[in-house]
């Protein structure tokens, strides 16, 4: 018997050997799964701001708490988030890293798991190829790399956690402008700087004593000015010298 065989596409049967799997004559060929190509990401239904991974997280847990996602999806989201800035734009990590973060998940659990949330509406993927040349061959060919991965939250747990945000802030939201501070506040009430609680006559009177108080200090401050100028010094004593030498001392020499 031949080891190769012929594989029937209509019948689905190995015929003529044993076939590359290894198969016996007669037993159904294993297929390949359906495998489509996606070249592009389809319209993003979730609004990317700031706010967009944290409200993810919330809705994963709230998920989780629901049964809707089993403890090896959460992981498997957690780490394609945490991959992810806050705006949680796409990522593109390899299986072995997202498994790494996930607690040490292999590659393939991984990808049984990534398909799973992909059919259930939680992922959408893009693949990814790289473009070479054959060095033996001189051709153009391309291979496939790790797959463009981003996170869309179904609406009805991501709604309402965008709502009492939305909410939250309304309440929140001042709707009159801050007091300023005391150090900032106006400390008068009418024109010419007065106090309040103070009336205008007895401001005025009090204006007046300040200022007569100011112009006496600025006529004594000018007398004493001219004082010291017309004042001249009087001659130190003639024997002001003799005064401050020191006597000699006869029994060294002097100063």
């Amino acid at each position: 018997m031949s080891a190769v065989g012929v594989y029937d596409p209509v019948t689905k049967v190995v015929t003529g050997g044993r076939g590359g799997n290894r198969l016996a004559p007669g037993h159904p060929a294993r297929a390949r799964r359906s495998y489509a190509t996606v070249r592009a990401l389809p319209p993003d239904p979730v609004v990317r701001d700031r706010m967009a991974k944290e409200h993810a997280v919330r809705a994963i847990s709230q998920a989780a708490a629901a049964g809707e996602l089993v403890a090896q999806e959460v992981a498997v989201l957690l780490a394609l988030v945490s991959f992810a800035g806050d705006t949680l734009e796409p990522v593109f990590p390899t299986l072995a890293k997202i498994g790494a973060r996930a607690g040490g998940m292999r590659r393939r659990t991984v990808g049984r798991w990534l398909a799973g949330l992909v059919a259930r509406g939680w992922l959408v993927r893009m693949h990814r190829f790289v473009h070479y040349r054959d060095p033996s061959t001189r051709e153009n060919k391309m291979r496939g790399t790790s797959c463009l991965w981003r996170l869309d939250v179904p609406a009805q747990w991501l709604d309402g956690i965008r709502d009492a945000a939305q909410r939250s802030r309304a309440t929140s939201a001042k709707s009159r402008p801050t007091p300023k501070a005391p150090q900032n506040r106006g400390r008068t009430s009418g024109a010419g700087g007065r106090p309040r609680g103070v009336s205008q006559v007895e401001w005025d009177r009090q204006v007046e004593a300040s200022r007569a108080a100011a112009a006496a200090r600025q006529a004594e401050t000018t007398a004493k000015l001219e004082q010291g100028r017309s004042e001249v010094p009087a001659p130190p004593p003639p024997d002001l010298r003799a005064r401050l030498r020191r006597p000699k001392d006869e029994a060294g020499p002097g100063p």
